[in-house]
């Protein structure tokens, strides 16, 4: 069932697009790995910090707005979760959540605490709405696409902030967890891409793809040092870079289509793949991940730039709150 066409005069909250918080989960992911890469390079550290500032104020903003909505239309929130993008988009702000708790466990743990503990409460709630949901839609209307991963392994974050907040077994079991769920729906999604190729619109979230394996090792390293493994991070790593330079080959393919908010999706896989690197630059693994963090942090930064451009320009022209959008 395709969500109802609004009014076009109807008010700005009640057109909000959920693709707005995968757009903040980018500023949020890039600002976090800005934050890593900082420390480990030896870069300045206040890129990094003005960055976790406009995530938070770009985030409450949408936050603000979309509680707006659903105040207005409590449906409206069934109505995003029926869309495949929707999905994904909805629990990406769940995630911006736990991830900003852990953006301000050292600034004011009150408030990270907070943010961390309504972030995996809200994941979980989302997940078990889209769990029902799916289960009374018609089966070709639940396809197995890169967006679930959102909703059902995005808590894999949950440990970057949780293990500093004193959460050390909850994370550890999140994390054990959500590395299950990846591998069980990476089968069915690509043997559905095997099958057919997304339609040009529709093919940014394939780059949902890198962040399991990136936010996963980023999440690994988290865990007290007696739960940390550096062979499965380096494996983890290998994953999410030759995934990462499949996606970047095959640009031009993913963006076919043309601008549509689902390039929100492009943000923050790599911002995530920048993060995991710098882990392997705390790693010590070698002289050369110095390069590859470096490049890594400067090729996020210009596509969570660049993405966020563009939605300015389709706010501008009217176009990024007219109705439906994804």
């Amino acid at each position: 069932m395709p969500a109802p066409i609004l009014p076009p005069r109807s008010p700005l909250y009640a057109r909000t697009p959920p693709a707005l918080f995968p757009l903040c989960l980018g500023f949020v992911g890039l600002a976090l790995a800005w934050r890593r890469v900082s420390d480990a390079l030896g870069f300045h550290a206040g890129v990094g910090e003005t960055l976790l500032s406009m995530s938070a104020v770009l985030f409450a903003a949408t936050l603000l707005l979309y509680l707006r909505k659903l105040a207005a239309r409590p449906i409206a929130l069934l109505d995003d979760l029926r869309t495949p993008a929707g999905r994904g988009a909805l629990s990406a702000g769940s995630m911006t959540m736990m991830l900003l708790g852990f953006g301000f466990v050292d600034i004011a743990e009150g408030l990270a605490r907070a943010l961390w503990l309504s972030g995996l409460v809200a994941h979980l709630v989302l997940a078990a709405l889209l769990i029902e949901l799916m289960l009374h839609l018609p089966r070709g209307t639940r396809p197995a696409t890169p967006a679930l991963y959102v909703p059902f392994v995005g808590q894999i974050v949950a440990p970057m902030g949780g293990v500093p907040l004193g959460y050390e077994a909850l994370s550890a079991g999140i994390l054990v967890v959500s590395i299950i769920i990846w591998i069980g729906l990476t089968g069915p999604i690509l043997a559905r891409l095997s099958k057919a190729a997304p339609q040009p619109p529709v093919r940014p979230p394939l780059a949902i793809l890198l962040a399991p394996p990136a936010i996963g090792l980023v999440a690994h390293h988290a865990l007290p040092p007696a739960l940390q493994s550096t062979g499965l991070e380096l494996i983890l790593f290998v994953i999410a870079s030759l995934t990462a330079v499949f996606l970047l080959i095959r640009a031009t393919w993913l963006t076919e289509g043309g601008f549509t908010p689902l390039w929100a999706s492009f943000t923050f896989p790599f911002a995530a793949y920048a993060g995991a690197a710098g882990v392997m630059v705390e790693n010590r693994m070698g002289a050369a991940w110095d390069a590859v963090a470096a490049g890594a942090l400067a090729a996020a930064t210009l596509i969570t730039f660049f993405v966020t451009w563009r939605f300015v320009v389709a706010a501008k022209a009217g176009e990024l709150f007219r109705a439906p959008v994804i």
